[in-house]
C-alpha cells in the first residue's frame, strides 16, 4: 500500500514541501531523529495523500486547511520523501524506529517529571528545615535575653541591698526587721487591749483554775473552740455573759424582776426538735446552767443568743433581738397547745433535719473501770453488763474540762451521757446567789421545764454532783439558714417556760421590757470585745498551754 502511495508523490516537488513552515525540519534518514513525527499520524496520513495528488498541485487550497490537517500532511509528506529515498522496505524500518523513539521519549518526559517532583519536594523541604531552624534560633535568642534581664534584676537587688546595709549581712538585716515588728506588736497589745485583756485573763484563771492546773491542754481546747466564731465563743462562756451584764448600768431592771425556774442558758444549739403528737415542738435539752433566778436574766440571755446569730452584724443583731422579743410577747398569750400549733409552720423547725449523732465514731476513748461503769448504770437503771463506758471530757462547749462519760452498747442505737455539774452561770451576776445545788437544780429542771420528760437522773459521786440523760442516735437541732425564724422560736420557746412557772403575765412582760434592746445589745458587744481579746492572749502564750487535747 505504501508503494502505491509513493507513486503520485515521486511526481510532487520535495523542495515546495522543505520550503513551507509547517514541514518538520529534521533529516529523515534511517538512523535519524524525528521528535516530530508520530507513525500513527503517517497512517492516517494515507488517504490524505491520495488527495494531495488530485489538487494537482494547488498550493493554496493546501496552505488554507487546519493546522491539525496540515500537520498530518506534512507528516505525511515526509513519509513520502522517505519512501522516495529508501525505498519501501526502509521505510516501514524507519517507522519502527521512529515508534521506539517516540517510546523513549515518553519514558524519558516521565523521568523528567519525576526528577521535577523530587526536585520541588526536596525543595519544599528545605524551606520548612530552614524555617523551624530560624524559629529556633529566635526562640534561643529570646530565652537568652530574658536570662540576661533576670540576672540584671537580681543584681539590681544585690546591689539596692548592699547601698541600704552595707554593713551587715541580708539575714541579720531580716532577723532585726521581725524583731522590730514583734516588738511593735507587743506594745499595740499592751495599750490598745490592755484593760479587757486583763480582766479576760483574770477571769478565765479565776472560773478555769482547776483546769488549767490539772488539764491545760484541756482549757487550751476550750479557748481554741471559743475564738473561732462569734457565737462559739457566745456558747463557750455563759457566765463571762452574766458577768458582763451585771455591769451594765440598766442590769439592775432586769436584775429585779419576778423570780422563777430559769433556763440559764437559752440558745439555738441548746434546743431540740421532738415530736408531741403528730406536730413537731422544739425544747430545751441543756439545764446545767438552770436556777432559780430572776425571769429578765434569763430573757436578757435568749435575745442576745438570738442576736448572736446576726454574725458580729449589730444591724443584724438588733433586728434579731427585736424579732425574739415580739415572739416571747405574742406566746405569752397562747396556751401550749396553740404554741405548738403554730410554731411547727415556722421554717427553723419545718425545714429541720434529723442529725446522726454517729455515737460510735464519737465515743472517745475506752475506760476500763467496772466499778464506774456499774455505778453510772445503777443510776440510770440499766444493766452495766450490756454497756461499755468512754471518756468524752473533749465534748461540748462551756463545759469542756468537766468529767464527762459516755455509756455505749452495741445492742442499742441510744446512749446515755453522764458529766459533773458545775456551778450555774447565773451565779457569776453580781450580787445573785444560789440557793440551790446542782443536783437539786437540775432535778427541778427536767420536772419543771420539759413538756416531753427525758429518761435523767442527777446524783452525788466522788465529792460532785453528777447528771446522766438518755441521747438518741438522730437530734434534730433548729434549722439556722432562717436566723429570724430561729429567733422567733427561741422567744416562743421561753415565754411557754415561763408561762407555766406560775409567774403572772404581767411580770413577765415587765421582764420582757426590762431586758431592754439597748441593754442586750451592749452585752453582746462587750462578748465579741472579750473575743478578741482571748485572741491576742492565746496569741501571747500568756498561759504557755500544751497542744489542744486531742482524743487518743
Amino acid at each position: 500500500m505504501i508503494k502505491a502511495l509513493a507513486l503520485p508523490l515521486l511526481l510532487l516537488p520535495t523542495g515546495a514541501f522543505a520550503a513551507s513552515a509547517w514541514v518538520p525540519t529534521a533529516r529523515v534518514s534511517l538512523s535519524a531523529e524525528v521528535p516530530l513525527f508520530d507513525p500513527d499520524s503517517a497512517r492516517r496520513a494515507a488517504p490524505a495523500l491520495a488527495g494531495l495528488a488530485s489538487l494537482g498541485g494547488d498550493w493554496s487550497a493546501w496552505s488554507a486547511l487546519e493546522d491539525p490537517d496540515r500537520r498530518t500532511l506534512g507528516a505525511a509528506a515526509a513519509m513520502a520523501q522517505a519512501l522516495q529515498t529508501h525505498g519501501g522496505d526502509k521505510l516501514l524500518n524507519a517507522l519502527a524506529d521512529a515508534d521506539e523513539l517516540s517510546t523513549k521519549k515518553r519514558r524519558r518526559l516521565a523521568d523528567e517529571l519525576v526528577a521535577v517532583r523530587d526536585a520541588a519536594a526536596e525543595q519544599v523541604r528545605a524551606s520548612l528545615l530552614e524555617r523551624v531552624q530560624q524559629i529556633a534560633r529566635e526562640e534561643t535568642d529570646l530565652r537568652g535575653r530574658v536570662n540576661r534581664l533576670e540576672a540584671i534584676r537580681r543584681e539590681t537587688a544585690a546591689l539596692r541591698m548592699r547601698r541600704l546595709y552595707p554593713d551587715a549581712a541580708l539575714e541579720q538585716a531580716e532577723e532585726g526587721a521581725r524583731r522590730e515588728a514583734a516588738r511593735l506588736r507587743e506594745e499595740w497589745m499592751a495599750t490598745k487591749l490592755d484593760d479587757e485583756a486583763r480582766k479576760l485573763q483574770g477571769f478565765i484563771e479565776r472560773e478555769e483554775a482547776l483546769t488549767l492546773a490539772k488539764e491545760p491542754a484541756l482549757l487550751h481546747l476550750k479557748l481554741a473552740k471559743a475564738v473561732a466564731a462569734d457565737f462559739a465563743f457566745f456558747r463557750a462562756f455563759p457566765d463571762l455573759y452574766y458577768k458582763l451584764l451585771s455591769e451594765e448600768p440598766d442590769a439592775a431592771a432586769a436584775r429585779g424582776t419576778a423570780v422563777l425556774r430559769a433556763v440559764g442558758d437559752p440558745h439555738a444549739e441548746n434546743v431540740e426538735i421532738i415530736r408531741s403528737g403528730d406536730k413537731r415542738v422544739p425544747q430545751a435539752n441543756d439545764f446545767d446552767d438552770s436556777a432559780r433566778a430572776p425571769a429578765g436574766l434569763d430573757v436578757s440571755r435568749m435575745l442576745a443568743g438570738a442576736g448572736a446569730l446576726g454574725d458580729g452584724s449589730e444591724e443584724k443583731a438588733r433586728a434579731l433581738v427585736e424579732e425574739a422579743r415580739r415572739a416571747y410577747g405574742l406566746s405569752l398569750n397562747q396556751d401550749f397547745a396553740q404554741w405548738r400549733k403554730s410554731v411547727k409552720d415556722e421554717p427553723a423547725v419545718s425545714a429541720a433535719k434529723p442529725v446522726d449523732r454517729a455515737w460510735k465514731k464519737r465515743s472517745g476513748p475506752a475506760v476500763e473501770n467496772a466499778a464506774l461503769l456499774a455505778l453510772f448504770a445503777e443510776k440510770l437503771g440499766i444493766e452495766a453488763k450490756n454497756w461499755r463506758l468512754f471518756d468524752r471530757r473533749g465534748a461540748g462547749g462551756s463545759s469542756i474540762g468537766l468529767r464527762r462519760y459516755l455509756l455505749r452498747s452495741d445492742r442499742h442505737d441510744h446512749v446515755y451521757e453522764v458529766k459533773a455539774l458545775r456551778r450555774s452561770a447565773m451565779a457569776s451576776f453580781d450580787g445573785l446567789s444560789i440557793a440551790e445545788s446542782p443536783r437539786e437544780r437540775l432535778d427541778r429542771a427536767y420536772a419543771d421545764l420539759r413538756q416531753e420528760p427525758v429518761r435523767s437522773a442527777a446524783f452525788a459521786h466522788d465529792g460532785s454532783d453528777w447528771s446522766g440523760r438518755r441521747r438518741e442516735a438522730e437530734e434534730i437541732r433548729l434549722d439556722l439558714r432562717d436566723p429570724l425564724s430561729a429567733a422567733r422560736a427561741m422567744g416562743g420557746l421561753l415565754a411557754q417556760l415561763h408561762r407555766a412557772s406560775g409567774v403572772s403575765l404581767e411580770e413577765l412582760r415587765r421582764a420582757c421590757e426590762a431586758a431592754s434592746t439597748p441593754l442586750v445589745l451592749r452585752s453582746l458587744q462587750a462578748m465579741l470585745r472579750m473575743r478578741h481579746a482571748l485572741i491576742d492572749l492565746l496569741n501571747r502564750d500568756v498561759w504557755h498551754l500544751p497542744p489542744a487535747w486531742k482524743a487518743p
